[in-house]
């Protein structure tokens, strides 16, 4: 008896054991698919990547992990490079939560470092039942030594928290400046524009957390997310988000 082995050009699986390839893998350092497991959840599918680390011991469902700023979060290895892309996959509900985002001291002597994020809040911090604003920040500072960074935000997109799930994206392209917010269940997105001073990057990616504490410490679901050093195209940004809702859809889950 005979078999076929079909092998789809450029794309090497080998490292994934249960067979989890994007359909556009170029520059992703970073790609998880949570719940069930422990072992699961902090497993990195971008092949050749560091696996993740989950901190303060999360709650894992079937289907995803819940995580609250500054107590309980997912560490990855992923440095902040000139352009990044974010994709995640996470609860549609009211909720104050980074869903990625990073920040840590940069420049000797100064606590002001500002994260690179991808973030739900509620109107407010918290002063709405019904709404959610999502967005995405970058910080900028003056170029010296000491010198204070800033946040840049793109306009918020005001979510009406329900059940259900979406899709949310941020996209940095440092040689234009250009930061985007993308809601793909939505198909909505906006954008900021802003290349003064120099970029304030910063530590390490968490997904579910923010470094900082106080008024973001709700809890947030996370079903999934991949993060590239790279600002996907539209076109490939469409094809990661298709993989994710097929995905997705033969587990009875709608984003």
């Amino acid at each position: 008896m005979s078999g076929v082995v079909i092998t789809a050009s450029g794309v090497d699986a080998s490292a994934n054991n249960i067979g989890l390839v994007l359909p556009y893998a170029s520059n992703c350092e970073a790609f998880g698919i949570l719940g069930g497991t422990t072992a699961r959840s902090q497993k990195n599918y971008a092949l050749g990547k560091a696996d993740f680390v989950l901190v303060g011991s999360p709650t894992i469902s079937a289907n995803s992990v819940q995580f609250v700023n500054a107590t309980k979060w997912l560490q990855t290895s992923v440095a902040e490079a000139d352009d990044m892309t974010f994709v995640v996959v996470c609860s549609a509900a009211k909720q104050n939560a980074y869903l990625i985002t990073n920040t840590g001291t940069t420049r000797p002597g100064n606590n002001a470092a500002y994260p690179l994020g991808l973030q739900l809040r509620a109107i407010s911090q918290g002063g709405s039942p019904t709404n959610n604003l999502l967005g995405s920040t970058v910080g900028r500072y003056d170029g010296t030594l000491l010198g204070t960074a800033t946040g840049v935000g793109t306009p918020s997109l005001v979510r009406v928290a329900s059940a259900g799930h979406r899709c949310a994206t941020l996209r940095m392209t440092e040689s234009t400046g250009v930061l985007k917010t993308n809601d793909l269940t939505a198909g909505d997105s906006s954008t900021v524009t802003d290349t003064t001073g120099v970029r304030d990057k910063c530590g390490n990616f968490r997904v579910g957390c923010s470094y900082l504490s106080g008024s973001l410490t709700d809890n947030v679901d996370i079903l999934g997310f991949a993060i590239y050093s790279e600002a996907l195209s539209d076109e490939n940004l469409t094809l990661v988000y298709n993989w994710f809702k097929t995905y997705y859809a033969r587990r009875g889950i709608s984003i």
